[in-house]
């Protein structure tokens, strides 16, 4: 495929001192350097917009008010002065012109935020419990959990070749789901209520998983991961929830 060939003959991220050329020129992208531009979450979307879509990576969907209020400031100034919300509790910010681009990415860096790797061959925007932090009913706080795989998509240059839309989600296990099975790795949190395991109800979907050293468990749906968490005990830390995890066996292209 032209794309692939694409990504060897130039990594998109070697390219941003064409991309500021590009800008001072006041040019939008042609051929496969549409694609590349992608993986630094820069869509050329003519012929709907002759215009960039810039899409950012906010992990768990939350955003402190500075950089909500930073993020409309920057729409007005270099965009078509609002922002759309996506269904990974993202945003894209639209009508961008061939100039400002880049200065899109960078303003967005210096509110702390950040567009890299929200397109093209790359994991999407991780999702966790819209409640996280908030739910008296949550088992655990999904936040610090979408934090860390944020910032290690981020820095491993090796997840920036995954088949498009893949998707990654956290369920804390409270009142309001995130949908975590309709993503292609989906951690879910269950409480261990005695034994080796908790049994799944009748029809259930999800079998169970081991807990904390007894060993492996019943065989678990491949784009499933299992958080536990032991009857009282304080929610656990990233580091010290038991993950029981298998890598999916199919990914979807689009």
């Amino acid at each position: 495929m032209a794309e692939e060939t694409a990504k060897r003959d130039e990594h998109p991220f070697d390219m941003y001192t064409r991309m500021k050329q590009a800008a001072r020129d006041g040019t939008f992208p042609k051929g496969v350097d549409v694609f590349r531009w992608k993986f630094h979450g820069l869509f050329y979307v003519a012929p709907a917009q002759d215009s960039f879509m810039c899409r950012l990576r906010i992990p768990n969907g939350i955003l402190p008010a500075w950089q909500f209020r930073g993020v409309a400031d920057l729409a007005e100034r270099c965009g078509g002065g609002y922002t759309d919300v996506t269904t990974r509790a993202n945003l894209q910010i639209r009508d961008i012109p061939p100039g400002e681009g880049i200065a899109v990415l960078e303003a967005l860096q210096g509110l702390g935020l950040t567009a890299k790797g929200t397109g093209a061959d790359n994991i999407r925007n991780v999702t966790g419990s819209p409640l996280a932090g908030i739910d008296p009913h949550e088992l655990l706080d999904t936040r610090p959990l979408a934090r860390d795989w944020h910032y290690h998509i981020l820095n491993d240059r090796s997840l920036y070749g995954l088949p498009r839309k893949f998707n990654v989600a956290f369920d804390g296990g409270g009142r309001l789901a995130v949908l975590e099975e309709t993503n292609d790795i989906g951690f879910q949190a269950v409480q261990v209520l005695g034994g080796a395991g908790s049994r799944p109800a009748s029809g259930s979907a999800w079998p169970s998983a081991a807990s904390p050293g007894t060993g492996t468990s019943p065989a678990t749906p491949a784009s499933c991961c299992v958080l536990e968490t032991a009857p009282g005990s304080p929610t656990p830390s990233c580091a010290s929830s038991s993950i029981t995890a298998t890598a999916p066996t199919a990914t979807r292209r689009a």
